[in-house]
């Protein structure tokens, strides 16, 4: 990098750069080690769809490609933040550097530009920094934090750290030392994308009993705040992303607006369309009369979750919901099985004299009549949430024709 140039005061805050700088330094996060967030975001709403951070001595480097940073981003770096026409990038920009400075960086290099417009930004502090031409052959954007060498270590560590737990949206060629920092997808039917408007996100299924949903508000693929809340249909983990969800100005939350309440609102009803879709693909995967056998595969996990599903939704018989098409879905789902591992649903259970259990399985043999196999207390209090007293336990039955079989 060279050294040239001649720092001076610049853009927005000629008049009153001190008062200025005051009121910018609300912007910033409250963490210095935050500051790869709002940078990642830049990227993100720059276009890029490749991005590495790297440490080397004394420094932690961030490149991306996609649209380069306009010249005024460069020029005037926190201008964007009180100019509401500088573009996301240049804000994000503008909070990442605000935010770096709290690590106490000897210098931050920015450098963007394609051809005889390419620039870089050196900075020794918030308040001294020089913009000079930059060697016209790179394309890529890059910004360099470095320190001190004796005391770099912390700080990029602590940063490279965040970063990788708050990228739940970014693209897949966003690395960070090698490694992706987006999550790995998840296989259905532990997973699943939607689209809503402005809206999209991601649901993944929860612990087993959860009460409550889990709700990530994510702008440019970055997380901002994790909230929880009851949702009417199906308690999910949920990453929602909007581009018209604004932050507070400490970067942390987000606003309690319209958009919020869209974004919540797009995940409650992609619960649903997840419920609805897990509940369907079962019924195909184990369709009547097949011999499922007792390992649930692929629906391990989501068996339990659509079982809470139709102990909590389902309160009428069979038929009576027919105007919904996940409760209709549900009662035909085979959430459960029965004592010869086919598929069993709970429609199929609703017949005069109550439902029959049994603790025990007897693979090969046929009883009369459907008994539902419940070894577990989950699967016994799915039946007694849908059939209240009304069991017939089947257990001794079932265990003397296993004996007898042997």
């Amino acid at each position: 990098m060279s050294e040239g140039g001649v720092f001076k005061e610049a853009g927005f805050f000629r008049v009153d750069r001190e008062r200025a700088l005051e009121k910018l330094a609300l912007f910033a996060m409250p963490r210095g080690e935050l500051f790869l967030l709002p940078l990642v975001r830049c990227a993100a709403a720059s276009g890029a769809g490749t991005l590495s951070l790297k440490r080397s001595a004394g420094a932690l480097e961030l490149r991306f490609d996609g649209e380069p940073l306009a010249r005024a981003a460069l020029s005037d770096p926190y201008g964007a933040l009180l100019n509401e026409d500088g573009g996301r990038p240049a804000r994000h920009l503008a909070v990442g550097l605000l935010t770096a400075w709290r690590t106490r960086p000897a210098r931050v290099l920015v450098e963007s530009g394609l051809g005889a417009e390419r620039l870089r930004l050196r900075a020794l502090s918030v308040r001294e920094e020089a913009v000079e031409p930059a060697a016209p052959g790179a394309r890529d954007t890059v910004v360099r934090v470095e320190w001190p060498l004796w005391r770099s270590w912390k700080p990029a560590r602590a940063a490279l750290a965040t970063a990788r737990q708050a990228c739940p949206m970014v693209p897949r060629g966003f690395y960070a030392e090698g490694s992706s920092l987006k999550p790995a997808a998840g296989d259905w039917p532990e997973q699943s994308d939607f689209a809503a408007g402005d809206a999209r996100g991601t649901l993944r299924l929860p612990e087993a009993g959860a009460s409550k949903s889990t709700v990530t508000f994510c702008l440019d693929g970055v997380a901002v705040e994790t909230v929880q809340t009851w949702l009417p249909w199906a308690q999910v983990h949920a990453w929602v992303e909007d581009p018209g969800l604004r932050l507070n100005a400490s970067q942390s939350g987000v606003v309690e607006d319209e958009r919020r309440r869209a974004a919540l609102d797009a995940v409650t009803a992609a619960s649903k369309e997840f419920l609805l879709e897990a509940a369907r693909d079962l019924a195909k995967a184990r369709p009547p009369g097949s011999v499922a056998g007792s390992d649930w595969g692929r629906f391990a996990r989501a068996k339990d979750w659509l079982r809470e599903a139709c102990a909590r939704l389902l309160v009428k018989e069979p038929g009576a919901d027919s105007a919904d098409p996940l409760l209709s879905a549900l009662w035909d789902a085979p959430v459960l099985l029965d004592v010869c591992y086919k598929p069993l649903t709970l429609a199929e259970l609703r017949a005069p004299g109550g439902a029959a259990w049994s603790r025990s399985a007897c693979p090969g043999e046929h009883p009369p009549g459907r008994i539902a196999w419940c070894p577990d207390a989950g699967s016994r209090a799915l039946l007694k949430a849908r059939s209240g007293a009304d069991l017939r336990d089947m257990s001794e039955l079932i265990e003397s024709l296993s004996r007898t079989k042997r």
